[in-house]
């Protein structure tokens, strides 16, 4: 069974919320900001590089709240060592 990403919102982005840079959310801001970051990268296929860019976010504060909430990361991508 395949997990293919639906299509993003119409708007071209991916409905994230945006805050200010280095702002500490409040816990109802980063509960939205969770769920909306979760949705991005389950469902849309989003990368945490992507999904920081949008939000404003740094790649560290995407990156613990999708472990946070317990969203399996996909591996690194790309195979580095290639066959003979």
């Amino acid at each position: 069974m395949s997990t293919a990403p639906s299509t993003p919102p119409a708007s071209g982005g991916l409905g994230l919320p945006k805050f200010a840079k280095r702002k500490k959310l409040t816990p109802k801001e980063k509960k939205q900001f969770n769920a909306a970051a979760a949705k991005a990268y389950l469902q849309w296929g989003a990368s945490i590089r992507a999904i920081s860019t949008e939000s404003g976010r740094a790649y560290g504060s995407v990156h613990k709240a999708l472990t946070e909430i317990g969203v399996p990361l996909r591996p690194r991508g790309g195979d580095n060592h290639p066959r003979d």
